[in-house]
């Protein structure tokens, strides 16, 4: 590939200084402040193209020799840049901070804002030939610039360093592999979204709360269930808390994150509603003394579960044969959910003669498509007949 790039004209003594520069500083060490193989964002590689200083490498993984000079040029999760690229002409080129303040115009630091490359890179050699070594990015009000492709995980446009490296090819050159994202060498960097709710069964109108966990993404949004709103920075990514509601049926709620590179992922949660119910209750049994007459009362009454409000119809679904001839009293067949507490009184009068015992009757209360049930017993106890005095 490099036989084929044609020769650059590069003034002798930076050709000199760099043999000498190479020497002694043989490229990024670990604890220099570089990016080495262990930092956290997304890596680049590939090859820029400059007409004046020719191949620009953004990755040792470019030529395999990671192993001898580790350097790549990464992206933050925030979008910061960091890192060194590699000429073999001019030397090293950075991407970190501390080598950009004294950028010539605009925001110094490299940076990647939604789809376009902000600030400056700088090579290092400039420092000892009196050029400023500086290469604009763009967006500083400039009409050129590099931009990111979320969907092809590559850059394109031109940046430009003025006159030792003039105009940077971003998208590669004679068919060369442009600037991209390293998808082989991402260290373990993957986006991952987490989203749960507690509780996740609430009733009918109530409300749940919506926390999350995120590594590795820049921003989230609420993609779908009756909630909204857009997090960034540490609201998406540290466990941000969101009450949603009131839910009337059973929702889905899906939050959809990406990082600063345009990949995306989302995780979803359904909080069910648990549907409105009643059970019947009871004060106690019925008691007859002798062989026929008027029951001791009990009173029914409605016990409401899950915001439960509807109005419940009595009746006797099951009565012994025993008790055939028997009437029901009721003093409210239809209990609204103002008088649930005090319910019905329950009453059953026997006219006809009926053998001491134990008699099961069961009582239900409907509403909408519920039917409870509730058991009342009937003792009757022929001992127990009341004897008139004359």
């Amino acid at each position: 590939m490099f036989e084929s790039i044609k020769k650059f004209y590069i003034p002798t003594i930076l050709i000199v200084f760099l043999v000498v520069f190479g020497f002694f500083y043989s490229g990024p060490k670990e604890g220099s402040g570089t990016v080495n193989a262990a930092s956290e964002g997304f890596n680049l590689a590939g090859w820029a193209w400059s007409d004046n200083i020719g191949w620009i490498s953004f990755s040792c993984s470019n030529t395999n020799s990671c192993n001898s000079v580790n350097y790549r040029v990464v992206v933050a999760d925030n979008g910061d840049i960091s890192g060194y690229a590699w000429s073999d002409n001019i030397g090293w080129i950075s991407f970190n901070q501390g080598d950009l303040s004294s950028c010539p115009s605009g925001a110094c630091k490299a940076k990647l804002s939604g789809n376009n490359l902000n600030g400056w890179a700088k090579a290092i050699s400039a420092d000892y030939f009196g050029w400023d070594g500086f290469i604009d990015l763009g967006q500083n009000g400039s009409t050129y610039g590099v931009s990111y492709n979320s969907g092809t995980k590559s850059f394109s446009g031109y940046a430009w360093g003025s006159d030792v490296v003039g105009w940077v090819k971003f998208s590669g050159f004679s068919g060369t592999d442009g600037v991209g994202v390293d998808e082989n060498n991402q260290n373990g960097n993957s986006i991952t979204v987490a989203l749960d709710a507690f509780p996740t069964a609430v009733t009918l109108g109530g409300t749940t709360k919506l926390f999350w966990t995120n590594e590795n993404i820049s921003t989230c949004n609420a993609s779908s269930g009756l909630w909204t709103g857009s997090w960034t920075g540490n609201e998406a990514l540290n466990g941000f808390k969101e009450n949603v509601g009131p839910i009337l049926t059973d929702t889905t709620y899906t939050i959809k994150c990406s990082n600063v590179l345009g990949e995306e992922k989302e995780d979803s949660v359904l909080v069910t509603v648990i549907p409105p119910d009643f059970s019947l209750q009871k004060s106690g049994n019925v008691e007859i003394g002798g062989v026929r007459g008027t029951s001791t009362p009990t009173t029914l009454s409605i016990l409401p579960q899950n915001s439960f409000s509807s109005a419940v119809n009595l009746s006797v679904s099951y009565l012994p044969p025993q008790l055939s001839g028997a009437k029901i009293v009721l003093s409210k067949s239809s209990l609204s959910s103002s008088v649930f507490g005090s319910g019905s009184e329950f009453r059953i009068i026997a006219n006809n003669p009926i053998a001491t015992g134990s008699y099961l009757i069961t009582i239900q209360g409907q509403s909408g498509g519920l039917t409870r049930t509730i058991n009342v017993v009937l003792n009757v106890d022929n001992k127990k007949i009341k004897v008139e005095e004359f």
